[in-house]
């Protein structure tokens, strides 16, 4: 007997993740299971960059936003080893690459904060290139406007405290 080839698999894996996605979004366990499996596909050498690989983008995707953080890590590992570790090479590719349309209502910006901050050398310190690029404090800034403008500055920056938010006493 000969098992499905790599095409029917794709399929079945595709069919699995709209399944599982749209009919059992609460079930973290049958959720848990399906991305350990998506996990292990983007792990294996041999289906690297295969259509199986291409057609399982949008459950990677899912990987990442997962909200069990021990398979999240696991997407991040293949997530952060699949590219350079430069800054520059990292955000063309969150900027120009990634297609992030998957993540449909979910904040992708979480993931790509992640990914540029891996990319950080922990021993070097941060430095600015020269203080003239620094910018005024915005207290400084309010300091040296113009009367009229700080009134209303003053007018528009105080919050009006709804019946709900105060507490009673």
């Amino acid at each position: 007997n000969q098992g499905p080839n790599l095409k029917e698999k794709s399929i079945l894996l595709a069919k699995m993740m709209q399944y599982v996605e749209k009919r059992f979004p609460d079930d973290l366990e049958l959720n848990g299971q399906f991305l350990e499996m998506v996990n292990f596909v983007y792990r294996d050498e041999a289906l690297k960059g295969s259509e199986l690989t291409s057609k399982l983008e949008p459950a990677f995707l899912a990987g990442l936003r997962c909200v069990q953080p021990h398979i999240r890590a696991k997407f991040f590992e293949v997530f952060d080893a699949s590219m350079r570790k430069r800054l520059h090479d990292r955000l063309l590719y969150v900027v120009c690459s990634q297609n992030w349309e998957a993540m449909g209502p979910h904040f992708w910006i979480k993931q790509c904060i992640e990914l540029m901050l891996s990319s950080a050398c922990p021993i070097s310190t941060l430095q600015n290139c020269s203080p003239t690029s620094l910018l005024p404090p915005v207290t400084g800034v309010i300091a040296m406007a113009d009367p009229a403008d700080r009134a209303a500055f003053t007018q528009l920056a105080t919050v009006k405290e709804e019946p709900s938010d105060v507490e009673s006493e």
